[in-house]
This record gives structure tokens, C-alpha cells and sequence, in this order.
């Protein structure tokens, strides 16, 4: 397989705030941040260990400003919109959508009081303009519905119901929406379902243990723009209107003149994205061999209800025979021992990229990623479809827009 490069014409994307507004309780009017004042953004998300992603900004304020949000940090809450721009090769502009818009609260535990309220009434009445007067700040910020309504308390029981309607009537239920689900392997209807009383996020835990959604387990994240509830499958199983679902990776080898430089192409026949990664920005690894001495890549699974015992060999590479380790499946669930040995085996094979300038829709976690080693023998193991685990994107700035930088890790489940 050669890389690819009878690509369509690269696109060019930058990133914009167009709003950025700090709302106050019992103030009338948000104190509105000018976009110059934010120095640097970053949006992490690890789609195998978290539920929600972390965006980081730093933003310079007036200190009584800062120490406003302090006093307010359980009430205070943030309107951010935060726009893509896409320009054509020829650098004229394309389209403009949002990425982001919507109100978000922090997370900070500093309670210092606001000490330096005399220095501020004595710049106040000199000739120091005030915006001038100001410190940087770091903020840790989170969709304000995500953080609360998933700790809703859920209690219900719900007759003759399948995974699919669970999971509808616990998301809906509490007012979320803008929810991309991949149909769900089990498709089992219980007589009875028991929606425990702890929160919505204990709910959702609880019912991929007890019953399990799909045969490589779950992905589930409330992210910036959507919530994923798709399988840990290198394969596109749900889509938004007009989405692609596939994002192609050509990895090139040092040395290499052939091919396209670094970007983003947008394949909107193919409808796929093509990104290039230019040599030194990508590493391959495989963590099975030391995961096998640590924990054990094989599994003796007892099954108390049953009473039963599965000896279940993983096909990850270890050094001899391997290990094995003991699991216990207390709720008999049918789909556990196949999730645990996809996360097992995924583990032979897993890429690191870095790569800029591109579209952010193209790395959203329900797609499929191929990847394309020009090295044959390299892509020989591990060329192929991945699934995105983890990625960091660093919003880089230039002036009063951004160019964004991601760095991704992707596994590649078996076939």
C-alpha cells in the first residue's frame, strides 16, 4: 500500500473567538473579554478514561475581575464562541461555522481574597488606562450542563426495554440532546431494567457492566459539540448529516520529496479527510509485551452466576507463552469478554501523530482512521484502520486568530 497523493486541493482553517463573556451573579451586564487578551487555548480529551474533555485557557484580566470570579466560582459562568474559518487554496474565504457556543463554569480551588485593593483604587485614579492593568491567568472550563445534569440522580424502573431505549430515556429524560449513538450490538429486551439511584454517569457505568452496548466496549464522552456513545471499533458506525467518515493519515519516511507537504485536504467527493504527517512527527509502539509481564494479556474469567470459568487467550504479541490473569464477571455480562480481549489486543498496535493546519471536525472520535506508511515494511504492521484513544489540541496564536496543533493517539482493534 503507497501513500497517497492524488489528494484534493489543501484547505486552510483558522480559529477565531468571537465572543468570550465572564457572567457574574446580581451583575446586570457580563464583563466581556476582548479576544486580544487571551495569550494561548488547549482542548484535551482521552476518550478511553474520562467522559468529558478539559479546555484550557489563559486569558489576562483585571485582578478585580479575577477575584470576582473567585468569589462567584460556584455560580460564575462563561458565554465562549469559538469559530472555524475555512479559506481555499487561493487563501480566499470559504465558510465560517462554530465550533463552540455554548456557557461553561470552572473548576479552581484557590480562595485567596483580593488583597490588593488599594494598589487598584490608586491606578484607578491615575492616568494608567485600566485594560492595561492586568495578569494572566489560567482557567480550567467545562460545559456548565455536562458537569451538572450528569450528576442528576436517576431512579427508575423501566419494563420490557432494550440498551437503545435505556440509554434514550436516561439521556432524554434529563434534557440532553445532540447525541450521536452507534446501533448497539446488544440487542437484548429485558424484561426489567433497574436504573439505580446514584447519577446519570453512575447509570451509564453501571449499564455498560451489567449489560454491556457493543462487543469491543464503549466510548462514551460528552464532548464540545456532541455527545459519543459509539463503539471502541475501527469502523464509522454513526455520522451527522453531511459528516465524513473517514480520515485518512499518509505517514511520511525521512528523506521522502515525494508527496504533498503537511495540511488538510478535503475530499468532498470521496468524502474523506486526507492529512499529511511529515517526517519525525509520528512514533508506533506496542505496549503488549511489557502489559503481559505487569497484568497479563491472557484472562481466566469466573463466572459466579454461571458458575462457569472462560480460558481466554489474547492474540496481543508477549514473550512465550504469556500470562494470565483472573477477572471476576458478576453481572454475567455476554459482551465483557470480548470487550476485554479487543482492549487487550488493540494494545499491539498504537500510532502517535503530530500534525497543524487542519480541520478539527476531522479527528471527532466516531470516524474511522486509516492509516498509510510510505515505509512499506513499516506499514506492513502497522498500516491499517484505527480508532482515536486520545488527542491535545493546542490552539496556536497568531495575532487575533489561531491555527490549531493536534498531537493524537490511535489504537487499532483486531478485525
Amino acid at each position: 500500500m503507497a501513500v497517497v497523493n492524488n489528494v484534493p486541493a489543501i484547505k486552510f482553517y483558522k480559529y477565531k473567538i468571537d465572543a468570550f463573556d465572564i457572567i457574574l451573579p446580581n451583575v446586570k451586564d457580563p464583563v466581556k473579554v476582548d479576544p486580544s487578551h487571551i495569550t494561548s487555548m488547549s482542548i484535551e480529551k482521552d476518550f478511553d478514561n474520562n467522559f468529558f474533555p478539559v479546555f484550557k485557557v489563559s486569558v489576562s484580566l483585571n485582578p478585580k475581575v479575577y477575584h470576582s470570579v473567585l468569589d462567584n466560582k460556584l455560580k460564575v459562568k462563561f458565554r465562549i464562541r469559538l469559530q472555524k474559518y475555512v479559506f481555499k487554496q487561493d487563501s480566499t474565504f470559504d465558510f465560517k461555522e462554530d465550533i463552540v457556543n455554548d456557557l461553561f463554569c470552572i473548576y479552581i480551588d484557590e480562595d485567596t481574597p483580593f488583597m490588593d485593593e488599594k494598589n487598584y483604587d490608586e491606578i484607578r485614579k491615575s492616568d494608567i488606562v485600566m485594560s492595561d492593568y492586568t495578569s494572566e491567568y489560567v482557567l480550567y472550563l467545562f460545559k456548565e450542563k455536562d458537569i451538572n445534569d450528569t450528576k442528576l440522580i436517576v431512579n427508575k424502573v423501566l419494563k420490557k426495554a432494550n440498551m437503545t431505549n435505556t440509554l434514550a430515556y436516561l439521556l432524554g429524560s434529563n434534557g440532553f440532546k445532540n447525541i450521536l449513538m452507534a446501533p448497539l450490538d446488544n440487542a437484548v429486551e429485558y424484561d426489567e431494567v433497574l436504573l439505580q439511584p446514584i447519577t446519570l454517569l453512575g447509570n451509564l457505568e453501571y449499564l455498560e457492566q451489567q449489560f454491556g452496548f457493543y462487543n469491543e466496549g464503549a466510548t462514551i464522552f460528552f464532548d464540545l459539540d456532541y455527545i459519543y456513545i459509539v463503539p471502541r471499533r475501527n469502523a464509522c458506525k454513526v455520522w451527522k448529516t453531511n459528516d465524513y467518515k473517514q480520515t485518512v493519515f499518509n505517514l511520511k519516511e525521512s528523506g521522502s520529496v515525494a508527496g504533498l507537504g503537511p495540511g488538510c485536504y478535503d475530499d468532498k467527493d470521496g468524502k474523506k479527510f486526507y492529512i499529511n504527517v511529515t517526517p519525525n512527527n509520528y512514533t508506533t509502539s506496542n505496549q503488549s509485551v511489557l502489559a503481559d509481564h505487569m497484568d497479563g494479556n491472557s484472562m481466566m474469567v469466573i463466572n459466579p452466576i454461571t458458575a462457569s470459568v472462560d480460558k481466554i487467550k489474547s492474540d496481543a504479541t508477549q514473550r512465550g507463552d504469556g500470562t494470565y490473569k483472573i477477572l471476576i464477571n458478576k453481572y454475567n455480562n455476554k459482551l465483557s469478554n470480548s470487550s476485554e480481549k479487543s482492549n487487550i489486543n488493540e494494545a499491539s498496535s498504537i500510532v502517535s501523530v503530530n500534525f497543524s493546519d487542519f480541520d478539527i471536525s476531522a479527528i471527532s472520535p466516531n470516524k474511522e482512521f486509516l492509516f498509510i506508511f510510505e515505509n512499506k515494511k513499516i506499514n506492513t504492521i502497522f498500516g491499517g484502520l484505527y480508532r482515536m484513544s486520545r488527542q491535545y489540541i493546542e490552539f496556536v496564536k497568531q495575532g487575533n486568530e489561531y491555527q490549531i496543533v493536534g498531537n493524537c493517539q490511535l489504537k487499532k482493534p483486531p478485525s
